[in-house]
């Protein structure tokens, strides 16, 4: 297998803009909707092209890309029939704090489901057909800038079309209006002249489901390619 391999030019110390192309990780945030899933035996990989804009006020990645899936005794190879493309856009500009924001597109055809069959695989690999926009926001408490206390907010929406599961007969080509969106909030405060300097945190996480299968509407929010 080939977990990661790829090119990279660029040195942003010299020149804002660098490029990243071939076998690599994608990871952005809390991993909540993009991560590298690295504590799984596999992890996760994408054949990717990534461009990165970075200044002192701001950096941005461009990315389109194609899942690697995992195929037991055989090379890997990327999904032709599911792309992930984004823009993910970060600035420390804003007082005492880290802001992300970030556009997704997972756009996964009818034959993906094909691709994945034969691979004895598990989800999220058999996945079924969607085009799903997502939109979110990202802040962070920047390091020392609010004494011992942090905080991390999230949230991300959701538009665009689910393929709603049938047969060759019944229901063979309905998609139903994407409407989700998912919200997570963690505070806590750091105990720095304690032994080990424990942490205490609250966390709230919350994503809507389906409340009902056979509207014209998918609820559920689909956390993309997360490390959960």
């Amino acid at each position: 297998e080939l977990h990661q391999a790829y090119l990279y030019l660029g040195n942003h110390k010299e020149f804002p803009v660098s490029l990243k192309v071939g076998r690599q990780e994608l990871s952005y945030g809390d991993e909540r909707v993009v991560g590298a899933f690295g504590w799984n035996n596999i992890g996760r990989v994408f054949d990717a092209a990534k461009v990165r804009w970075q200044n002192s006020w701001f950096g941005v990645d461009a990315f389109t890309s194609r899942l690697v899936v995992p195929d037991d005794n055989n090379f890997n190879t990327a999904n032709d029939y599911e792309f992930f493309s984004g823009a993910y856009f970060n600035t420390k500009k804003i007082p005492k704090n880290w802001t992300e924001f970030y556009v997704l597109a997972r756009n996964v055809s009818p034959k993906a489901a094909t691709f994945s069959a034969p691979f004895t695989t598990p989800a999220p690999f058999n996945t079924s057909a969607r085009d799903i926009y997502t939109i979110g926001l990202r802040l962070k408490s920047a390091t020392n800038e609010w004494g011992n206390f942090d905080y991390t907010f999230e949230g991300a929406g959701q538009f665009g079309s689910w393929k709603r599961p049938g047969t060759a007969t019944v229901r063979p080509n309905q998609r139903d209006d994407q409407e989700a969106f998912a919200v997570a909030l963690n505070a806590g405060y750091t105990f720095p002249d304690s032994f080990g300097t424990p942490r205490v945190a609250v966390e709230y996480a919350f994503a809507t489901g389906d409340s009902d299968p056979n509207d014209d509407t998918h609820g559920t929010f689909d956390n993309l390619y997360p490390t959960n």
